[in-house]
């Protein structure tokens, strides 16, 4: 007989919002800045933490955003680019 996965909501809310999740949003977000930066020196690229909202019931999760302080659209564009070089 297959084994039969079964989903444990309880234990994914509480990762969702464990130090180590928070954590690893941070580290995310901070290449990205990091990598924005590279691209556009002129910009300024703040990381702040933050909670948002995720999973089936729409719950409370960490999280963190990393904002374009001066609004440019250029410097949008290159947060963009940022993004995608942090993937890398």
């Amino acid at each position: 007989m297959a084994a039969r996965y079964v989903s444990n909501a309880a234990g994914w809310r509480e990762l969702g919002r464990s130090s180590g999740v928070q954590s690893a949003t941070m580290q995310a977000a901070n290449r990205i800045a990091s990598a924005a930066r590279q691209i556009d020196s002129k910009g300024t690229y703040s990381v702040t933490r933050a909670t948002v909202t995720a999973g089936w019931d729409n719950e409370l999760r960490a999280g963190a955003v990393v904002a374009d302080e001066t609004g440019s659209g250029a410097r949008k564009r290159s947060l963009l680019k940022g993004i995608e070089a942090a993937k890398e």
